[in-house]
């Protein structure tokens, strides 16, 4: 009986574990399915609206930039509806639609600030409207491609692999074409700044200045330099179409440039500072914008005479470069190893004594062996004899080391008349 009962109990295990291997299996086989996509409650083609806040950071407030669909085209409608780039929108919409979560990492509010996903701490705030349809994502940062991201009104936060927190950009110029104007190939440029006027014409090749005295040669680098910050102009926000008396566009200290490039011609003026932008218009374009003031330095102070090329006198190369110093560094010359100073112990000393002067030049290994003699018992004897080498322990054992017992030996070797002077270390 007890034989049958055992029988059967072994299938019964052989049998279990065979279910256990196979379960194992198959999980280690199939792809996880339990991750599940960021945003569920709207689908990417039903996004109307896009609006993404940062924290406030160094005494700034927080910054904002919020895009409207309208029919097929992306705009700012803060601006008026200046344009965007649709492919940069459909880009970061493209990055928050493929975010995949699965089980929340925190679930107590008390740990949102910590995961930058709080109300006080957080990198960025996304708001997605679709008709009547809004997700709200409260995005922190975390290491790599990945973010921890909290849906506003609720506590759980998830990892979200696919994007940044840093990804998701808080300024127009990321969603925008930002190239405001762009000319080439201009013929001529006439610039009126408030500090005169500047007329430059291509010839044969050459700019040249209108201003400057007859046979003045002017500065190529400069004007090449002139030229680039005029015809080409990068905007870093979008203002709007109507243009207010403080962005300075109309005032005495406004600059006005003209570019003729064939039978094309090209005016716009520049206005009064804020941030460290200057405000922009074209003629031909409804939209002010805001351009970097130092993209447009140029234009606003040069006068006739910073175009004056300068005579730079050419020095000549010396013709040994090996031998001859750079002219324009400083060559420092060591002092001799018996003047240089000396560091004992932490301490500064005097330089080596000139008699050492040999000793300090020597290599480290010979430097060693010196040392290594100078410990032992010098008497006066060749090396060979094995005496002034002798033993290196004798001077730990004391006087019944074997040089002192062998002493009066050496002694009379060396003659009881003209005894040497022995010195023990």
């Amino acid at each position: 009986m007890n034989r049958m009962i055992n029988k059967v109990l072994g299938v019964a295990l052989i049998a279990q574990i065979g279910l256990v291997a196979l379960t194992w299996g198959t999980r280690g086989s199939a792809p996880r399915t339990d991750a599940r996509p960021l945003i569920e409650a709207i689908e990417p083609d039903q996004v109307t609206g896009l609006r993404v806040e940062s924290a406030p950071a160094n005494g700034k407030p927080a910054q904002v930039v919020e895009l409207a669909k309208k029919g097929d085209d992306w705009v700012l409608p803060g601006a008026d509806d200046y344009p965007a780039d649709a492919k940069k929108v459909d880009k970061v919409l493209e990055a928050l639609f493929a975010g995949r979560i699965r089980a929340p990492i925190a679930s107590n509010a008390a740990n949102h600030n910590a995961l930058e996903v709080g109300d006080r701490s957080y990198t960025r705030k996304v708001k997605l409207t679709a008709g009547n349809s809004a997700v709200e994502l409260v995005v922190g940062a975390a290491r790599g491609t990945a973010a921890h991201v909290r849906r506003a009104g609720e506590e759980p936060v998830y990892l979200a692999r696919g994007f940044s927190a840093t990804a998701l950009e808080d300024t127009p110029a990321p969603y925008l074409d930002t190239t405001y104007l762009d000319v080439e190939a201009p013929d001529q440029i006439v610039v009126k700044n408030p500090r005169g006027t500047l007329t430059l014409n291509k010839v044969e090749g050459n700019w040249t200045l209108a201003e400057l005295p007859p046979g003045t040669p002017g500065d190529p680098e400069r004007f090449t330099a002139f030229v680039g910050a005029a015809r080409k102009l990068i905007i870093d926000a979008p203002v709007g179409k109507t243009v207010k008396p403080e962005y300075g566009l109309d005032t005495p200290l406004a600059a006005h440039v003209t570019i003729k490039a064939g039978e094309k011609t090209y005016t716009y003026s520049l206005g009064a500072m804020e941030d460290g932008k200057r405000y922009l218009k074209r003629e031909d374009n409804d939209w002010v914008v805001l351009v970097p003031t130092f993209s447009v330095s140029n234009l606003m102070d040069q006068v006739p005479q910073s175009f004056i090329k300068e005579d730079r006198p050419e020095v000549e190369a010396p013709l040994d470069h090996a031998h001859q110093p750079h002219p324009t560094r400083q060559v420092i010359r060591r002092p001799p190893p018996h003047q240089q100073p000396r560091v004992v112990h932490g301490r500064r000393r005097g330089p080596i004594a000139p008699h050492r002067a040999e000793g300090a030049l020597r290599p480290a290994r010979e430097l060693a062996h010196a040392q290594a003699r100078r410990r032992r018992v010098r008497i006066g004897l060749p090396e060979q004899d094995g005496i002034a080498t002798g033993d290196p322990q004798a001077r730990h054992r004391g006087p019944r080391g074997p040089i002192a017992k062998d002493l009066p030996g050496i002694l009379d070797h060396v003659g009881r008349q003209d005894r040497p002077h022995v010195q023990l270390l």
